[in-house]
């Protein structure tokens, strides 16, 4: 466990800081266990929370209800991520990471997971998030010039993308930090702009417009 994984542990289940090494960077499992056992704590905590650190920690989910709802949680409950970045994008810089659509969409009907549940026939899982061929050939995360947001890939939130990329392989990791976001009026096409390239798509919904570094 990490030092963000111990720190997140203790504040989750209110016990003492002191209770992990100081000024340890990770600790085994083996330590970890060792650890809590004379510990006292309140699992039923773990219930409430278990969704959203099950996103935080990419612990492994056992179905795909406890995968979807681990989503779920890390957009606070949001089903579009389009709204979830809108809702809580801040001054600050967010860190991102593009995600290719095919795989958001795949995933989405195969775990059932949308604005309207379905109860139609589930697709099986797409196995690996292949990012690889959003990027030019020859350069290490410039993404090609003809790609669409939304059409061809998509951002997601840090905790999205991370369990996401441990549950299934990913071929290449992109990070993005977008350092604009705005609603744009009386207009219904959105945009990413992130020094190499631009890419636009028309959406149903409202319209955004993200800058990005990078």
């Amino acid at each position: 466990m990490k030092k963000i994984g111990m720190k997140d542990f203790a504040d989750v289940f209110k016990l003492p800081p002191t209770i992990f090494p100081l000024g340890a960077g990770s600790i085994s499992l083996e330590d970890f266990l060792n650890l809590t056992e004379e510990v006292d704590i309140e699992f039923g905590l773990y219930e409430e929370c278990k969704p959203m650190l099950m996103a935080m920690m990419a612990i492994t989910p056992s179905s795909d209800l406890e995968e979807k709802e681990a989503i779920f949680a890390a957009l606070n409950g949001n089903r579009s991520v389009e709204n979830y970045i809108y809702e809580h994008f801040t001054d600050e810089l967010e860190q991102f990471y593009v995600c290719e659509s095919k795989f958001w969409e795949h995933w989405c009907v195969s775990v059932n997971f949308g604005k309207e549940e379905s109860l139609g026939l589930k697709l099986d899982h797409k196995q690996i998030i292949e990012n690889g061929a959003l990027v030019e050939p020859k350069h290490a995360f410039r993404l090609k010039d003809n790609l669409e947001f939304m059409t061809d890939y998509l951002l997601l939130p840090k905790f999205v993308f991370w369990p996401l990329s441990k549950w299934y392989a990913c071929d290449k990791e992109i990070e993005r930090v977008v350092i604009s976001y705005r609603a744009v009026s009386n207009s219904r096409r959105s945009s990413i702009q992130a020094g190499h390239f631009k890419a636009e798509g028309l959406r149903s919904s409202y319209a955004q417009k993200f800058i990005m570094s990078g």
